[in-house]
């Protein structure tokens, strides 16, 4: 499990809010949810960007522990598991494991010889090599085709290829990056909208 959280100098809103800094907890409260509404949108579509997940995957697992007035920071949590990489032909609509197909063999050779996946987007199918090449066959606990390899040289227990999971997508130093620019410059414009809404009240 992964949280990232937004916090800021109370005593800089205490300041600006003067004599009625006894709001300053409210006001970063306020600011706080309308960044990370921000935040979430960024982390979702650069996630996407650069991995072969959709948004709408990256959403399912991200959840938000609001700002209030006793608690006048934000948090993100998000956690999961790591998958399959052969779902991320799924999960993406893209190739990510190719062929698609089950491992077959005539006279003791393996059709195809060999797999190809890839995690990224913008990178090309690569060679699943080493020494216990990765293949694809239907699991038995799901019965559905999944990317395996030999446990080890002496074995025949299977074990299955994950991809990175989702939470170590998301804390991709180039998303973070984004993340904290974006939701950084929506925290600053909405802590001066809602100190001045407070000053036009009093």
């Amino acid at each position: 499990m992964i949280d990232v959280s937004l916090e800021f100098d109370i005593g800089d809103v205490e300041k600006q809010l003067g004599a009625m800094k006894n709001k300053a907890s409210l006001v970063m409260a306020r600011a706080a949810n309308r960044s990370i509404v921000t935040g979430k949108k960024v982390l979702k579509a650069e996630t996407a960007k650069k991995y072969l997940v959709r948004e709408k995957d990256v959403e399912a697992i991200l959840h938000v522990e609001r700002a209030a007035r006793n608690k006048p920071f934000v948090k993100l949590v998000y956690k999961d598991e790591h998958q399959n990489l052969f779902r991320w032909n799924e999960r993406s609509g893209k190739v990510a494991v190719s062929p698609g197909r089950a491992i077959s063999y005539k006279k003791g050779r393996p059709n195809p010889r060999i797999y190809k996946g890839r995690m990224f987007r913008s990178q090309s199918l690569q060679k699943l090599g080493g020494d216990r090449k990765p293949f694809v066959q239907i699991s038995k606990s799901t019965g559905e085709l999944a990317l395996f390899r030999r446990k080890n040289n002496e074995s025949k227990e299977l074990v299955g290829v994950g991809a990175a999971a989702l939470p170590q997508e998301i804390a991709n130093p180039e998303v973070m990056r984004r993340f904290e620019k974006e939701a950084a410059e929506t925290l600053q414009k909405r802590l001066v909208h809602e100190i001045d809404q407070e000053l036009k009240k009093g």
